[in-house]
């Protein structure tokens, strides 16, 4: 399951990604070995061998000069993380967000009660850990001026509440930051069939401890969308892409990343 912007020099669109393969290809030597993957993206012409992921990213140089970025949270049963394919000069490419793992089967999913999801950021690759997970992405925001768009990474936790009698999803995304600073609290609200959810975003604007004249934050009138599944023999994990745009006179901002969260 993937999703992805493309870039120019001042505004943000929608790339229709319709999916892409992640395949592993083996792993670096050492101590602790970290997977190697191939990333194909056939509608935005993506194939690319030998990345590492990593917290950190991992980084790989085509051969006509442009550059792949990818960079991955590993949870028992989910693999989600975000990536980016940007040409060797000027300005423009792609941004992307990624999420794949073993999918709870449908019948393993249960019919009555509820549950609550945690991700906290800071555990999103410390797989066993009770709220391992957390919330990743960039968000793009056009200048004034007739200036390039500047990017962020976002950051921060998540929570998000099951019925599973009635297949309602709610949570919200909190914490948040990018590149330090405060950001908007994000509200999702959807729903679940089998081990698919899907929904809506939404927020009520930046919080008010962002700073002052804060290009980043959002108004109460950006909206967007959020799918995923659950991982796991049992619903253990869930995993989902989500984004929130705001169209401005400028261009429009645009948020785009995944969530990882726990079953508690």
């Amino acid at each position: 399951m993937t999703s992805g912007w493309q870039l120019s020099l001042h505004t943000v669109s929608d790339a229709n990604v319709s999916g892409g393969t992640l395949t592993v290809q083996g792993a670096t030597s050492g101590p602790t070995p970290v997977p190697i993957y191939r990333l194909q993206i056939p509608s935005v012409s993506l194939d690319v061998s030998g990345i590492i992921f990593g917290n950190a990213g991992g980084s790989v140089t085509q051969p006509d000069g442009s550059r792949v970025n990818a960079s991955t949270g590993v949870l028992s049963y989910a693999v989600l993380g975000m990536w980016g394919n940007f040409p060797a000069t000027g300005a423009g490419g792609f941004d992307g967000a990624m999420l794949t793992g073993y999918q709870t089967q449908a019948s393993h999913v249960p019919t009555s009660g509820s549950a609550t999801y945690i991700g906290l950021g800071r555990n999103t690759t410390a797989q066993g850990n009770p709220k391992a997970g957390g919330v990743s992405g960039q968000i793009w925001t056009p200048s004034q001026g007739g200036n390039p768009i500047d990017g962020g990474g976002l950051g921060g936790d998540a929570t998000l509440t099951l019925n599973f009698a009635t297949g309602s999803v709610t949570g919200q995304l909190t914490n948040m930051v990018v590149n330090s600073s405060p950001w908007n609290t994000v509200n999702l609200s959807g729903s679940l069939s089998g081990a698919s959810l899907s929904g809506t975003t939404s927020t009520s604007g930046p919080p008010a401890s962002a700073p002052p004249l804060f290009p980043q934050g959002m108004s109460s009138a950006a909206t967007g969308t959020f799918k995923g599944a659950l991982f796991g023999p049992n619903a253990n994990e869930l995993g989902a892409i989500w984004s929130l745009s705001e169209p401005t006179l400028e261009g429009g901002k645009s948020a785009l990343g995944v969530i990882g969260a726990t079953r508690q």
